[in-house]
Formats: structure tokens, C-alpha cells, sequence
């Protein structure tokens, strides 16, 4: 059973943004792991952020305090990889060779974008609820 008394950890509206923003990061980063021939820091790396996606996703159903630092912690390494991503993008002067230009400056966009919605999921978690009414 669960104490009525005690108020909710999340927001509606966080509860149910993150939990569709993890089940979607998750499920995409598990075909990192599915793939025909990864490798094998393909396979740790693809695997930590399904992992830490499905326990936060649990946690946020259950509405655990913990759940929100595993959110952010699987957020925080996507951040990582956009970030990564987007500085080697101009690093690598053959990329505009094999994307062409306009592929090139769409996968920057892309990868600004996921990043700005990223940033929103660990906005809403970090947000403090205002206390409940006595």
C-alpha cells in the first residue's frame, strides 16, 4: 500500500516527459548493443545508458528519489556522446567529404536539438517541488 499522505517526488508533466524521453533513449541505445558485430566497448558503453534508463524508469513509475540522479546520469552521458560528437564533426575534415555539406550541418542541427531536449529532461528533474499546502 502506498501513504496518500506523502507528496508526490514529480510533476505530472515530469513524470511523464522523462519517462517518454527514457523509454525512447533506452530503446534506442539498445540497438547499440543488438547490433550484428560491436565492439567491445561498443557493448559497455551502448549497455550503460539502457541500463540506467530502465532503472530510472522504474523509479520514476514507483516515484523513488533516486530515480531522478539515475535520469540524470543517463542523461549527462548522452550529453556526453552529443557533445563529443558535435566538437569531432568539425574536427574531421573528411565527414564533409562522406555527409556532404548539408548532411553535415543537419547532423549538427540534430544533434543541438537532442541535446536542447536532453538539457530540458535534467531542468525538469532538477527543479525543486514547491512544498505541499498544510
Amino acid at each position: 500500500m502506498t501513504n496518500s499522505s506523502r507528496p508526490r517526488l514529480y510533476t505530472r508533466r515530469t513524470k511523464w516527459y522523462n519517462l517518454a524521453y527514457l523509454v525512447l533513449i533506452t530503446l534506442i541505445w539498445s540497438t547499440v548493443v543488438i547490433t550484428p558485430s560491436p565492439s567491445i566497448p561498443g557493448v559497455v558503453l551502448g549497455s550503460i545508458i539502457p541500463a540506467t534508463g530502465v532503472a530510472a524508469i522504474v523509479g520514476i513509475i514507483l516515484d523513488k528519489a533516486w530515480a531522478k540522479w539515475a535520469a540524470i546520469a543517463a542523461y549527462g552521458f548522452l550529453s556526453f556522446i552529443l557533445i563529443a560528437g558535435f566538437v569531432s564533426s568539425f574536427l574531421q575534415p573528411d565527414l564533409s567529404s562522406t555527409l556532404g555539406e548539408g548532411g553535415l550541418k543537419a547532423s549538427r542541427i540534430m544533434m543541438l536539438l537532442i541535446l536542447a531536449v536532453t538539457l530540458l529532461g535534467i531542468n525538469s528533474l532538477m527543479k525543486k517541488r514547491p512544498a505541499a499546502p498544510v
